[in-house]
């Protein structure tokens, strides 16, 4: 019975195919005859036309089936009318020129007209327009009849959403068609706005260009629109801010694609991808170039450790890494959580399983252990306390994590004969005014300091702020809006660079694929971002009012807090590397390892004996004067 039912099946599906293809061929056979006689007509000025014989109507009857031919090699019953383009249309235009010519050939021999010889190009390019023009329009019709037979009865759909659609470009455009093919009648888009003076008062689709992008406020309060769409994947930032200043203005919700760089493209659907407009959009910029074969050159098939695994920045190396194919990744943290989130996100989303270590950089053995038995190839040291505040009232905490950690880790990469060794530094390491900003200078320093004595490339990336890591400046200033605010921030003219997470680490792992060695390397941050008008975008960004809705207050300079960050110290300079978005700094001077060595065992020691005051003064002036007391012998702490 089964093999029975199976036999039934496939005998139908070729007689459904069959009919089907009769059907359209009959309808474009009908459509072709029309056709011909329209031209003869037009050229003859009679219709229908009277002077043609019974030898001709057979020869314009060959002229249609050999038409019909073209159309079936061509592959055209097998598209889908109703998805009919401009390609198809193209298509439909070149299969027209065989008859055409047929057709042209037969008035030049036969005389169809009774003019010998006349009107040979005429009839050629009239039946190539024509019969081209009506093929296209029997497919336009069935789409179109399709789409209404599709569209829910209005009366029953319930109120449409009224859509205005920012951007009349091409992701413009595909959006229009996609909600005219996915939402069909729950949805009315009233028209487009785009700053373009050359797209003003024009159609698209059959929906007009109404204005420009100032006057989103006056149209969405006029025309009642409910949802406004951002369809510009390569706006700036500064564009962005701008619209949401003026969509803030109505009561529509927004949505807006990712930006080019996140856009998914090469066919992909574009509603799927709508989404809230996010802060990362605010600082949007031009697309990172990165050169995947250099960085692939020194990342697959290697052995990458990724020490502060679970964190922002380490959970995000490891997924980047993962694309490299690299022969294992090893994650070591402190916190079990984050390391067991990320270790799951790889095993689910790549080919890579990872290892992952509950250790603490501080703590030596631990970490000797785990190089014994991984043998890393390649570091990234990205463990480190973070939290200006905080780690000003636990300056030993400090010292220990950020200084001894990397102390560890960066030694027994240089005794394990690991190949790169990338530090993940700060812009508050230049003329520190923190504890934090001090101890990553002093890193910066025990890292370039043991690049001169060992065969591992050591290199250190310094970069700002980023967006949205855990226990940074945006998740607070969130949580505090919805709460309903007050919004707090500690003085209106300070300023920092902003980066997002998966650019920042794009361009550290684009600078490890240069190959310097003991070079710092600076990471275009952009422009300085007022962390007032940061707050007052998140406001905007919350259906808020700043200053109305939410308030905003100032508390005043935190200890070991700067108006303004540096990238880089007054002394040094700044030289270009071959990639637009990375900078090295020039000529560096590094003490010796053994005068650093020192100074921190002082340090540490100072932590057990001295108040935090005192151990301050001597964290500051060791990162600024970059020793303590007199050198060792340089040749005392060579690895």
């Amino acid at each position: 019975m089964r093999i029975y039912n199976a036999l039934v099946t496939r005998m139908n599906r070729p007689w459904r195919r069959w009919l089907k293809l009769i059907q359209d061929l009959s309808l474009d056979f009908a459509v072709l005859c029309f056709g011909i006689a329209l031209v003869l007509a037009i050229v003859e000025g009679k219709f229908p036309p009277s002077s043609v014989s019974g030898w001709a109507l057979l020869a314009l009857v060959g002229v249609a089936m050999s038409h019909l031919l073209t159309l079936l090699l061509r592959g055209i019953y097998s598209l889908n009318p109703r998805y009919f383009a401009l390609h198809d249309f193209t298509v439909l235009g070149f299969t027209a020129t065989f008859p055409a010519a047929l057709l042209a050939y037969i008035q030049y021999h036969i005389d169809l007209i009774g003019h010998p010889h006349a009107g040979i190009t005429t009839l050629y390019v009239l039946y190539l327009c024509i019969s081209t023009g009506l093929l296209a329009a029997v497919r336009v019709s069935y789409s179109r009849i399709q789409r209404v037979a599709r569209r829910p009865d209005r009366t029953l759909a319930g109120k449409q959403t009224r859509t205005l659609i920012v951007g009349a470009g091409d992701a413009g455009e595909l959006m229009l068609r996609e909600i005219r093919l996915r939402r069909m009648g729950a949805v009315q888009v009233v028209g487009f706005v785009d700053d373009d003076v050359r797209k003003q008062s024009l159609r698209i689709h059959g929906i007009k260009v109404l204005g420009i992008l100032e006057e989103i406020p006056e149209i969405a309060e006029r025309l009642k629109v409910d949802e406004i769409l951002i369809t510009i994947p390569i706006a700036s930032g500064d564009l962005m801010r701008r619209l949401v200043q003026l969509t803030s203005k109505t009561t529509a919700r927004v949505k807006t694609l990712p930006g080019l760089s996140n856009l998914i493209s090469d066919g992909n659907p574009l509603m799927p991808q709508l989404r809230d407009i996010e802060l990362e959009d605010l600082l949007r910029r031009q697309p990172v170039p990165v050169d995947l074969n250099a960085i692939s050159a020194y990342l697959h098939g290697e052995r990458v450790m990724i020490t502060g695994g679970g964190g922002s920045i380490g959970s995000e190396l490891a997924r980047q890494i993962a694309k490299m194919r690299p022969q294992a990744i090893i994650l070591v943290g402190r916190g079990e959580n984050s390391i067991y989130e990320i270790e799951q996100e790889l095993k689910q989303t790549t080919n890579v399983i990872p290892e992952a270590h509950i250790a603490d950089v501080r703590d030596k053995v631990a970490m000797a252990h785990i190089f014994a038995e991984y043998r890393p190839t390649v570091v990234f040291h990205a463990a480190a306390h973070k939290h200006v505040p905080l780690m000003q009232k636990s300056v030993s905490e400090a010292i220990h994590n950020n200084v001894i950690g990397t102390r560890n880790v960066a030694e027994l990469s240089a005794q394990t004969g690991v190949k790169h060794f990338i530090q993940i530094s700060t812009d508050k390491a230049v003329n520190p005014t923190s504890v934090m900003g001090a101890t990553k200078r002093i890193c910066e320093l025990i890292v370039g300091a043991l690049s001169r004595q060992t065969e591992t490339r050591f290199a250190i990336v310094r970069f700002g702020n980023v967006l949205g890591s855990r226990g940074s400046l945006v998740p607070l200033l969130t949580a505090q809006i919805k709460r309903g605010g007050p919004v707090t921030i500690t003085h209106q003219d300070m300023t920092r660079y902003f980066m997002t997470i998966p650019e920042a680490v794009q361009l550290v792992l684009q600078a490890g694929a240069l190959g310097g060695n003991g070079e710092t390397y600076i990471l275009d941050m952009g422009d300085p971002v007022r962390i007032e008008d940061l707050a007052m975008d998140l406001i905007r960004l919350h259906g808020f009012l700043p200053g109305d809705d939410i308030a905003i207050h100032f508390t005043g300079i935190r200890p070991g807090e700067k108006l303004e960050e540096e990238l880089i110290y007054e002394q040094e300079s700044l030289a270009k590397t071959n990639h637009p978005k990375i900078r090295v700094i020039a000529d560096q001077d590094v003490p010796s390892y053994a005068a650093i060595y020192d100074d921190i065992d002082r340090l540490v020691s100072a932590c057990s004996e001295l108040d935090s005051a005192t151990i301050i003064q001597m964290l500051m002036d060791f990162a600024r004067n970059r020793s303590l007391y007199p050198s060792l012998d340089p040749t005392q702490y060579i690895l």
